[in-house]
């Protein structure tokens, strides 16, 4: 399981499963669990131990990388699969192997599936099916085949992942099982749809921070791990930090992006839960994303902001970016922010985006953003200071001239006369109004 090798004893007399595990120079007990049964038998399917209990014909479900040695979900009956559509208490068959089409194999024995599943009982199962559910005739081989040698039949075992779904009440512990999930091993379920019902479900219930700090957690911890088992396997760096890097994990892991886009935001524009829960809901999730090294993606931080700006005063917000020191600088963000102090929202929003595109090394936007503020002389020194080629001079000449100061003119001028040679009529004008103000002090002086 998981590329690790075990060696299962079972203790029927005290009803427990050990299990070891063989590495190079040892052999360590490195899970137990109850089992609740002295007649079982094991099996394994997408890494997923099946604890088969011959009494009752239901299944334990155990997954070596959970962090608790409790079993995934409730006991599952063992039922029979089935392709007909208008029985809709039975999970689908995958399409290779359905119970009313079975394949023939060596020595002409059938082979159909035989799904772990909730909400089905051992009397759903047909003629072309188990007729005795753990028949005393029934022979477990691996890794998860059924030999029922009176029928002449095999069986396989799959997982009905929407069951136990249905059946596991800790949704954290649920979150983690699903994400190391293979998808090929259950093509007839969207895990990723699943992750999303129930990590939506659980901000619509509206969970104390505490649960929602769990859920977070096992979200991003699933995440770094898949980025962290792709590099492993391909050899190729993969790091959790890094945009696209979603599109090439194989597990059915939620990105932030997919969490900034199909749940936080989609939450805030439908309304759908308080601003005030919100708020803290997408506090508890970026603190998961840096415990686990995963960048935010910047419209994460734009969630942010808004939210912030609907629940507390705007110097607060402005304090929380201060204390951030540069963790959220983005060039979005920056933007966001001049479009904020634009409309009144965020008067310090001006202030902020420079710093930011400062910090950022985009020189140019933040010289436009002083040109537009008026002054002129700041943004000359900072198009000197590193030596800017896109904006054009006169840009600066006419911000120099909508001052109507003849000092600020010609000490623009000047510079940009280096640059190119801006015909001085254009701004006959302003030398007008000039020499009529320096005639006017001269006159009053005398």
């Amino acid at each position: 399981m998981y590329g690790r090798i075990y060696c299962a004893h079972i203790d029927y007399r005290q009803q427990r499963l050990a299990l070891y595990r063989f590495y190079k120079d040892a052999v360590i007990l490195q899970h137990s669990y109850a089992i609740f049964s002295q007649h079982v038998e094991l099996s394994v399917h997408d890494n997923v131990l099946l604890v088969h209990h011959l009494d009752s014909s239901t299944v334990l479900l155990l997954d070596v990388r959970a962090r608790s040695n409790r079993p995934i979900a409730a006991p599952l009956p063992l039922t029979l699969a089935t392709d007909d559509k208008d029985d809709q208490s039975l999970p689908s068959s995958t399409p290779a192997s359905s119970s009313r089409d079975p394949l023939e194999h060596e020595g002409k024995v059938e082979i159909a599936s035989c799904t772990s599943a909730a909400g089905s009982t051992a009397g759903s199962a047909t003629s072309d099916g188990p007729e005795h559910l753990a028949s005393s005739h029934w022979r477990f081989e691996g890794p998860n085949l059924i030999l029922d040698t009176e029928a002449g039949k095999v069986w396989r075992c799959e997982v009905d992942i929407a069951a136990v779904a249905r059946t596991c009440s800790e949704w954290p512990l649920l979150l983690a099982f699903l994400q190391r999930r293979h998808p090929a091993a259950h093509p007839t379920c969207d895990i990723k749809a699943l992750l999303l019902t129930i990590v939506k479900g659980a901000l619509l219930e509206q969970l104390d921070m505490a649960s929602v700090w769990q859920i977070f957690d096992a979200v991003a911890l699933g995440y770094a791990e898949a980025c962290a088992g792709k590099q492993a396997s391909s050899g190729v760096p993969v790091s959790p930090d890094s945009r696209g890097t979603a599109s090439r994990l194989s597990m059915p892991v939620l990105s932030p992006q997919e969490m900034e886009v199909k749940v936080l935001r989609w939450l805030h524009e439908e309304e759908a839960t308080g601003v005030q829960y919100l708020e803290a809901a997408i506090a508890e999730y970026l603190g998961s994303c840096c415990r686990h090294g995963i960048a935010v993606p910047p419209g994460l931080h734009l969630l942010a902001l808004d939210v912030a700006l609907l629940t507390a005063h705007p110097h607060q917000v402005v304090t929380t970016l201060h204390e951030q020191k540069g963790g959220w600088d983005s060039a979005r963000l920056a933007s966001h922010l001049e479009r904020l102090a634009r409309k009144g929202a965020l008067a310090e929003g001006w202030h902020l985006a420079l710093d930011m595109y400062t910090r950022l090394g985009m020189h140019d936007r933040h010289c436009q953003m002083l040109l537009s503020k008026g002054k002129v002389v700041q943004a000359l020194q900072c198009a000197q200071r590193h030596q800017l080629t896109s904006i054009d001079p006169e840009a600066f000449l006419s911000k120099a001239a909508e001052t109507g100061d003849l000092l600020i003119f010609t000490a623009v001028y000047r510079v940009c006369y280096q640059l190119v040679k801006p015909r001085i009529e254009q701004y006959n004008t302003l030398l007008r109004r000039h020499d009529a103000l320096l005639n006017q002090s001269i006159q009053a002086v005398a």
